[in-house]
């Protein structure tokens, strides 16, 4: 599921990537230093995942490695191709030789292949657990089947049987009523000789024992499938919770302030030049800053605030109950803690971190969710843009 939802990212970030050249191919010009630096932010992404989903489909069945490598050949190869080319001509004289809708034509179809990946690993996932439930069901009419068959046997021997028989059979027979109702611990009575009664009590105590397998795989099929909900909804690497998980909370808390009246601020951060961080002190650098930065967020928030990773190094925090004022000091405090941090470099020092930080309040700008993010998503670049390392208002 992991290496699913990583497919499914990767399939969103190459389309970014194209959408990247949309507007030098409309002016037919070279590219802008903010078109090569948002360029060259998704390919860092993109190179990222591919890492990451290659070392979780080592091992896959051939269904799924014949499906990686169709994304190798059809995206990182032919479409790389197609890539390279643009960005060749961006950075030179701008000579594209091709329109946005010729670029279209011939990008987007070669990223297919990833949907294709990704239906492959949901496919297989799929697959694993429907053949665990198909077992566990069987397992289930197998022990129904041995608790009729039980009692059937008892009470035909309890009309034969003369009284020595009859006090066991009648103390098994509640046994598999307890059985019947999950009480697995029931006391069972004990076999004596190598009787017929001896047997079906043997037998009785066998049954227990499956009714205790049985209990242990519900329970164990139960916890698998929260685990895999709870993974669908949390960020693999700061263990936060991801954009889909935020956007069903957000939107929910939200529409509750709303129709109570009260404030809600969203907050959303950037790390600084984590693109140079990566180039320069690698990939385990940066994902070292994202923990020591997701672990800043989980110290610094609320009891009812939301947090999550919203996407590469940008996290979003919703504060409840909250005003303009009280979430420009939140932010100021978050981004301070943020510059107290700082991890290991390629060269063994240490490399401080930093954030920019954009806020927007529900008091000037509504209840509705995608109008905050765009707004504090604007204020956050400003604070780029006005030297980094700072907060800024919508």
């Amino acid at each position: 599921v992991q290496a699913a939802r990583l497919s499914a990212d990767l399939r969103e970030y190459a389309g970014l990537l194209g959408s990247h050249f949309t507007a030098a191919l409309t002016r037919q010009q070279p590219f802008s230093a903010e078109e090569r630096a948002a360029i060259e932010r998704t390919r860092g992404r993109i190179d990222e995942l591919r890492f990451l989903i290659e070392l979780r489909v080592a091992g896959q069945p051939s269904a799924v490695q014949q499906a990686w490598q169709l994304a190798n050949q059809r995206y990182f190869d032919e479409a790389g191709a197609v890539l390279a080319g643009v960005i060749a001509s961006g950075e030179g004289d701008g000579r594209y030789g091709l329109d946005p809708a010729g670029f279209a034509a011939r990008y987007v179809p070669l990223m297919d292949s990833l949907l294709a990946l990704r239906d492959v690993l949901l496919n297989q996932a799929t697959q694993a657990a429907t053949q665990a439930h198909r077992e566990a069901r069987q397992a289930l009419q197998v022990l129904v089947s041995l608790a009729v068959v039980a009692a059937l046997v008892m009470a035909t021997a309890a009309l034969v049987f003369h009284r020595r028989v009859l006090v066991p059979l009648a103390d098994t027979a509640t046994a598999l009523q307890a059985l019947a109702a999950n009480a697995v611990e029931v006391r069972l009575p004990q076999p004596r000789g190598q009787d017929e009664v001896s047997t079906v009590v043997l037998a009785v105590h066998a049954l227990q024992r499956h009714a205790r397998r049985r209990l242990q795989l519900e329970a164990e099929r139960d916890e698998l499938i929260r685990q895999l909900r709870d993974q669908s909804n949390t960020d693999f690497l700061t263990a936060l919770p991801n954009r889909r998980a935020f956007f069903e909370a957000a939107e929910r808390e939200l529409a509750q302030a709303q129709r109570h009246g009260h404030g809600m601020v969203v907050v959303l951060l950037d790390l600084d030049r984590f693109k140079q961080l990566n180039d320069t002190h690698g990939h385990a650098a940066g994902d070292q800053a994202l923990v020591a930065l997701a672990g800043a967020l989980r110290r610094a928030l609320r009891q009812g605030d939301l947090v999550a990773r919203y996407g590469g190094e940008e996290f979003v925090v919703l504060l409840n109950h909250s005003d303009l004022a009280a979430g420009l000091r939140f932010a100021e405090r978050l981004r301070e803690a943020i510059a107290a941090l700082s991890v290991r470099g390629a060269d063994g020092r240490a490399v401080h971190l930093s954030a920019s930080l954009g806020v927007c309040d529900s008091a000037r700008h509504g209840h509705h969710l995608m109008p905050l993010l765009s707004l504090a998503d604007a204020a956050m670049y400003a604070a780029k843009q006005a030297g980094r390392n700072r907060v800024q208002a919508a």
